[in-house]
């Protein structure tokens, strides 16, 4: 099983569902074999409900416009490519 190690994550707050649903935008190192023979960077997009990380469901962006008249896909999208751009990926 992968295991990951932080480096940097932007929370996005989500236009769905309650207040305290975010977006997690990341990048890590990934020890893709668990047992750091086969670490490798990697962006992260997972959901986040009432501060509990879900590990296991698929984060589904939004794409339909919020009130400031971008989607949650252009905030989430806004963020990896910040992230691409600290770590010159």
């Amino acid at each position: 099983m992968a295991v990951y190690t932080p480096v940097k994550e932007i929370k996005i707050q989500a236009n769905h569902g309650k207040k305290n649903t975010y977006y997690i935008v990341g990048y890590s190192y990934m020890d893709w074999d668990g047992k750091g023979k086969d670490i490798r960077p990697a962006i992260y997009i997972m959901m986040e409900y009432n501060g509990v990380r879900n590990y296991h469901l698929v984060a589904n962006i939004t794409t339909d416009k919020n009130q400031d008249g971008k989607s949650d896909f252009d905030n989430v999208m806004a963020a990896v490519d910040e992230l691409r751009k600290e770590f010159n990926i």
